[in-house]
């Protein structure tokens, strides 16, 4: 499938879409049932069956492999090499096609900063202090309809999307993928001290 307009994920890339400035919603693809690593393959035979028609909600484009979002399954991503393009054909369009939404992208810069510990002991006195500096970071943040993304500089992304039912809040939105966000961003650093996959 077309990776044009998916969320440009690798390095350096950040707040860009790739090779388009269009968002791929609401564009049709075909489940393909091959393709792809034994485990993603097996995961993607669970929700969709061979030949199944799909709505993309979003792609994202990164260095070694390509994930996709579908508006029928919201917040769950799928190699996009399992599935392929519905070419348009010379029949009336569908007067019902998916409209694009309206998106909002913002880039947020954290400047670093020094921040003072006061270390104890069980008696509450105090033994020393302790200055540790924090680096800044720059990550991206989305708003698109009722969903807010928040990718951080490492690529972690999380994603926060509105129940149509509920009062939509776009802080509370953005404070949901920031958390999700950085969650994934540790996992990736627990994953790195202990030498193998983290697991809950």
């Amino acid at each position: 499938m077309s990776l044009v307009g998916g969320l440009a994920m690798y390095m350096g890339a950040t707040n860009k879409r790739y090779k388009s400035s269009t968002s791929p919603y609401g564009r049709k693809v075909r489940f393909l049932n091959e393709n792809g690593y034994d485990m993603g393959l097996k995961n993607a035979r669970r929700y969709f069956k061979k030949g199944q028609i799909l709505t993309v909600n979003e792609i994202a484009v990164d260095d070694f492999s390509s994930t996709v979002e579908f508006v029928e399954y919201p917040e769950k991503w799928f190699n996009t090499v399992m599935f392929a393009d519905v070419k348009e054909t010379n029949k009336k369009k569908n007067k019902k096609a998916i409209p694009e939404q309206k998106q909002e992208v913002f880039i947020y810069e954290q400047l670093p900063f020094v921040y003072n510990t006061l270390i104890k002991d069980s008696n509450a006195e105090l033994i020393s202090t302790q200055s540790n500096h924090r680096d800044g970071r720059i990550y991206t943040v989305i708003y698109r309809g009722l969903t807010a993304i928040v990718i951080l500089d490492d690529g972690s992304k999380g994603i926060a999307r509105c129940n149509p039912k509920d009062k939509y809040s776009k802080q509370t939105g953005y404070d949901i993928a920031f958390y999700r966000a950085q969650i994934k961003s540790i996992e990736k650093e627990l994953d790195k001290l202990c030498g193998r996959r983290f697991r809950n």
